[in-house]
């Protein structure tokens, strides 16, 4: 594998730990975030909900008192209004519930759902009391109870029973009190003086059908009071249902209100553990990574400076003149490849050295050859110059003998016979310089044949060792 593909896997696997880790982290916070604001989003749903069913309750039972007290019909529709909106927020509250699944919530939220029912059908079973009673002196039991009395009022004006005026005036006030103060001690002074007036109205000196007609007014006046109290004590039963369904669902969605603001504090503190944690896990794998990245980082530097000390040490020997030095790296990457080369170079080089001192030791026997031929073309020269002086003393005697030949053709005859010895001596002489020569000519030129090998070698040694101080560098700039 090369070594750029290492560093590459190496950084590829640093870079996806960490993103993972980032990943992982992010997700999880994402998650647990959304999650977080799911359940607040809920829980202030539920808190918003609550609220406003208690404003609206609270507005429905105001609206009622105003009725009870003016007798306005707008009253009712408003009451009514705010008890739909109460429905209403109690089934939202019920679909939040039951997202979050909380059975007892649900369950709790029914009972509400039953008591405003309940609360909804005594309103209107009021509502239809009140207007039964009379919404004002003209109508409903009001009314005939107000003809009722004008009716005994009448009798005794038309009897002129001045002495029972009082009693009558004593009778109605306490009607009026009652019917403002709706207290109990006025029903009794009602009844009690109506009693009276009863007994007194039967004592009375006047015919029997004078004492039928006012009996039978006060039984109707009785009677039509006893009705205003009966429509009273229903709708004030009404009233006090209504009071304590509304005194049940009160405290139920106070405590679901504060259930739900402590369900959200919890899950704040969930939420802020969970986040720690997910932190602590991010960081764990970042440690993780940081430690895989510090393995990958002492892996990938021992895969590089490793076979770049083996280098520096076999640039070192190989500068030291140890061409046998050799890289020998079994890898398959870039620094495997140098290394074949480098070790390629290193087997020529040494082989081209051999080839050098081979070509040396050559011509070191060639130049010595040379030099034993140079003493023999000396000593050649040396006899060449010994019988050149003797050609000389032979053609003086030859002149001397020329000159002499006149007197003496034997003389003559000797010394062309001393001639003829001396050409063919100096014939010899110039046959053996000629070889010598010949033979001196061939042993310079092999000399510098030989010559121009050893300088094309050194010139080529001279390259490569050229190649060598390139190939130390290029290592020496690595290891740096």
């Amino acid at each position: 594998m090369k070594v750029r593909t290492k560093l590459t896997l190496g950084l590829t696997i640093l870079i996806l730990t960490f993103v993972s880790a980032v990943g992982v982290y992010y997700s999880t916070l994402q998650r647990t975030m959304q999650g977080y604001e799911k359940v607040a989003n809920t829980h202030q749903k539920v808190r918003l909900n609550v609220s406003e069913m208690e404003k609206n309750m609270l507005r429905a039972q105001g609206y009622t008192k105003a009725f009870l007290l003016n007798h306005d019909q707008k009253y009712p529709k408003m009451a009514k209004s705010s008890l739909a909106a109460v429905d209403k927020r109690i089934k939202e509250l019920i679909s939040l519930q039951k997202q979050m699944k909380n059975k007892d919530a649900v369950k709790r939220l029914n009972e509400v759902a039953s008591l405003m029912t309940a609360f909804n059908q005594d309103f209107d079973s009021m509502l239809d009391a009140t207007i039964g009673c009379g919404l004002d002196e003209h109508s409903g039991l009001r009314g005939q109870f107000r003809d009722a009395a004008h009716a005994v009022e009448g009798e005794f004006a038309k009897d002129n029973l001045s002495n029972l005026q009082m009693t009558l005036l004593q009778m109605r006030r306490s009607e009026k009190d009652y019917l403002l103060r709706g207290s109990k001690k006025y029903i009794t002074k009602v009844k009690s003086l109506l009693a009276e007036l009863m007994t007194r109205v039967g004592n009375l000196p006047l015919d029997e059908a004078t004492k039928e007609s006012l009996s039978s007014a006060l039984w109707i006046y009785g009677q039509m009071f006893d009705g205003i109290i009966d429509g009273r004590t229903e709708i004030n039963g009404y009233v006090a249902s209504m009071e304590r369904a509304s005194a049940k669902v009160t405290p139920i969605v106070e405590k679901m209100s504060s259930d739900s603001e402590k369900a959200e504090t919890e899950a704040t503190i969930l939420t802020r553990k969970n986040a720690n944690r997910m932190a602590d896990i991010a960081l764990t794998v970042a440690g993780f990574a940081i430690v895989i990245g510090v393995v990958i980082g002492i892996v990938l530097t021992r895969t590089v400076t490793k076979p770049l000390n083996l280098a520096s040490d076999f640039a070192r020997r190989f500068a030291d003149g140890d061409l046998t030095a050799r890289l020998k790296l079994n890898r398959r990457d870039e620094f495997g490849i140098l290394a074949d080369k480098l070790d390629a170079m290193a087997e020529n080089l040494e082989s081209m050295m051999r080839e050098i001192g081979l070509g040396a030791s050559s011509l070191s026997a060639s130049s010595n050859k040379l030099s034993t031929t140079a003493n023999v073309l000396a000593e050649g020269a040396k006899q060449m110059s010994s019988q050149s002086t003797t050609v000389a003393a032979a053609s003086e005697e030859m002149a001397t003998n020329m000159n002499t030949m006149s007197d003496s053709t034997e003389g003559m005859s000797s010394s062309m016979n001393t001639v003829s010895s001396a050409v063919d001596q100096m014939t010899e002489s110039i046959t053996e310089i000629a070889k010598s020569a010949g033979e001196t000519s061939s042993i310079a030129e092999r000399a510098s044949t030989l010559a121009h090998e050893s300088n094309d070698k050194i010139s080529h040694l001279g390259s490569a060792a050229d190649e060598i101080g390139k190939v130390v560098e290029v290592i020496q700039d690595i290891a740096e």
